[in-house]
């Protein structure tokens, strides 16, 4: 059975690049968005093309995709609990917006566990200054930026 991976965000850059790449080394990629259209696609096609704007345009499709619907509170907090690496692509406004939800899905991770569960949620937009610390401070695991190498 593949690893499972969470890409919170289902954008350019997260389905562009991170959503990719996971795909690429094996993993089983569950988009979270709101745009209905991209949920419903994802759904549908369980795979999308990745244009890659070289000179020949070289177009990958990246398979072993699904996606929820970022409004779907149970089924988002079941995706986070069941996981095995979660990744986020969302602006710091939305971040702060989403943070409770990822919060109640790692404490349902940890309930499951026996006290294990994540201790970093990796963050691929540029975060506003403090969003990482507060998240930290007030779910008690840490918020880091992958895209630009600030921990």
């Amino acid at each position: 059975m593949p690893m499972k991976a969470v890409m919170y965000g289902a954008g350019s850059i997260g389905r562009g690049f991170i959503g990719a790449l996971l795909s690429e080394i094996g993993f089983e990629v569950t988009f979270i968005d709101v745009n209905p259209q991209v949920v419903d696609t994802l759904n549908r096609d369980r795979s999308y093309p990745q244009i890659i704007m070289d000179e020949k345009r070289t177009v990958n499709l990246i398979r072993n995709v699904r996606a929820v619907n970022g409004r779907d509170e149970d089924a988002i907090i079941r995706e986070i609990r069941d996981t095995d690496l979660m990744a986020t692509s969302v602006g710091a406004a939305i971040l702060q917006r989403i943070a409770p939800l990822i919060a109640r899905g790692l404490m349902a991770r940890r309930d499951v566990d026996h006290g294990v569960a994540f201790t970093r949620v990796l963050s691929a937009d540029g975060e506003k200054p403090g969003v990482g610390r507060d998240f930290h401070r007030t779910y008690g695991t840490s918020c880091g930026s992958i895209a630009s190498g600030r921990r």
